[in-house]
């Protein structure tokens, strides 16, 4: 799956119709990972998530699956249970998540 998105000398735009997520958005949050890359994640997700490639490239690990993000508006869905990790590419790399339930706080 992706969304459209729109370039130009102003910067990028990626537009999200939330009646095109396959679940009902809760939450939604943003991610932009340092200048020189990190690896974030690295638990399953408790709940519905759709990752959305904002800018640079995001290499995602979904279980024993890996989904490579790397035009803004690529995206990919991942169900509650599923252990994932990503990296976010050098140079800011930033994703959007859609989740289909609240934030709650991990010990």
């Amino acid at each position: 799956m992706s969304f459209p998105s729109y370039a130009d000398e102003r910067g990028v735009l990626v537009p999200i119709e939330l009646a095109e997520v396959p679940f009902v958005t809760r939450r939604v949050f943003v991610v932009t990972g340092p200048p020189e890359g990190a690896v974030r994640g690295g638990h399953e997700v408790t709940c519905r998530e759709q990752v959305v490639l904002v800018s640079g490239r995001a290499e995602l690990r979904i279980g024993e699956r890996v989904e490579v993000l790397d035009r803004p508006g690529a995206a990919v869905l991942i169900e509650a249970g599923e252990a994932m990790s990503y990296e976010l590419g050098p140079g800011g790399s930033t994703v959007v998540v859609l989740a289909d339930a609240p934030w709650e706080l991990r010990p």
